[in-house]
């Protein structure tokens, strides 16, 4: 550490054809120590979302009417014609048209602008903000989102999510020990900051490789997995699908298609099914673009390289 840039590594787990061949901690970080995985915690949105697809709870569908399914399974009336047309789905891949943008302090539906004001509905915040595009068009990075979809998985089912988290994923997946930031008013806030364990984290990305199942047992669809990790939409020059990042690595003179969860900071959770691999990572480079280097850099030069046999 001989600059505030170089890389804070905090944890780096690779798992190879289902066995974890690789489990590092560093800056006095351990395996039992829960980690901020920031806004990786969005993939974990969209695996709830796909949990309570395939239970077949409160009749949700990537398809799912949400401005509907927020007033009770009815529009509101006076409700902007492009919002009856938004979608779960459209939720899921940031392009609901709704006008947020966290790249702009100024848009309205900044996520900072929601939690440092004096917002308490974090939900009735996001409902209120108009459309400015199409549903559909174009994917614009925005966590208030997400959030949304938690609202509306909860609404749907008329569950609380901390209770429909740990009964669809965290129970199913064997994860004791995890901690869920609570808005205002009491629900978990979807957007990102939810803390796993390193190997609890990388327990997502193998999930996702199983074709969505755990020790034999179901948790999502094979189909909701395919649509969540193609890259529907772009966000600058990122592949984007349903709260998943979607890149290509080279990979002895060709390339490799990965998804990848990602958090700032620098927390990974990276899937290369070509290479039955899972990659995770924590580190501590917030607000820095060190944090991009192990997606970016380490995983090419370093890990696919290492890889002796396919």
């Amino acid at each position: 550490m001989d600059t505030l840039s170089a890389q804070q590594m905090h944890a780096l787990l690779i798992a190879r054809h289902g066995t974890l061949v690789l489990e590092e901690y560093f800056h006095g970080f351990d395996r039992d120590a829960p980690h901020d995985t920031r806004s990786a915690g969005k993939s974990m949105t969209a695996t709830l979302a796909g949990a309570a697809i395939h239970a077949g709870l409160g009749g949700l569908s990537l398809s799912s009417p949400v401005y509907a399914i927020m007033n009770g399974g009815t529009f509101p009336a006076d409700i902007e014609p492009r919002k009856r047309t938004i979608t779960l789905e459209h939720f899921m891949s940031m392009s609901s048209g709704i006008d947020c943008d966290d790249s702009d302090p100024n848009s309205p539906g900044n996520e900072n602008t929601m939690l440092d004001g004096d917002t308490r509905d974090y939900y009735a915040f996001t409902l209120k903000l108009k459309t400015i595009r199409d549903p559909g068009t174009k994917a614009v990075y925005c966590s208030v989102q997400p959030n949304l979809v938690g609202g509306a998985i909860a609404r749907a089912t008329r569950r609380p999510l901390t209770d429909l988290f740990d009964e669809l994923v965290a129970g199913p997946l064997d994860i004791r020990h995890y901690y869920m930031n609570l808005s205002p008013t009491g629900d978990p806030y979807m957007g990102g900051g939810i803390r796993f364990t390193a190997r609890d984290f990388a327990k997502f990305g193998q999930l996702y490789l199983n074709g969505g199942t755990w020790r034999g047992r179901r948790i999502l669809d094979r189909s909701f997995i395919e649509r969540a990790s193609s890259p529907r939409l772009t966000i600058g020059t990122g592949g984007y699908g349903l709260l998943w990042w979607v890149t290509d690595y080279p990979f002895r003179g060709d390339s490799v298609r990965a998804y990848f969860a990602s958090g700032n900071g620098g927390q990974y959770t990276i899937v290369i099914p070509r290479l039955d691999m899972v990659v995770t990572a924590y580190a501590g480079n917030y607000q820095d673009a060190t944090a991009l280097k192990t997606q970016r850099e380490d995983v090419p030069r370093y890990i696919l390289s290492a890889v002796r046999a396919q």
